[in-house]
């Protein structure tokens, strides 16, 4: 996913996802709901949390030691992410 695939409106995110495995192009909204925790607030801190000399659009960087570096985020990576958190 790349930066502009994300649209954030204050209150609403829209989500472009334009390569899908079907290869029809989906968009979806994100809203703070009654949950604790809100998504669009998450959202909001983690793309701040990114450095300003990325030379490119992906929406998903590498985060350690508190820091957020300039290494993109591999869809391998990505996938581990669910065991991890297990």
């Amino acid at each position: 996913m790349l930066v502009d695939d994300v649209d954030d409106r204050g209150s609403v995110i829209v989500v472009e996802i334009p390569d899908t495995k079907t290869h029809k192009p989906r968009t979806f909204t994100i809203i703070n709901g009654s949950n604790t925790v809100h998504a669009i607030d998450v959202f909001q801190k983690y793309r701040t949390l990114g450095p300003e000399n990325i030379s490119y659009k992906r929406l998903f960087i590498n985060y350690r030691n508190k820091k957020c570096t300039v290494q993109p985020v591999g869809v391998n990576t990505f996938s581990k992410f669910p065991q991890k958190f297990a």
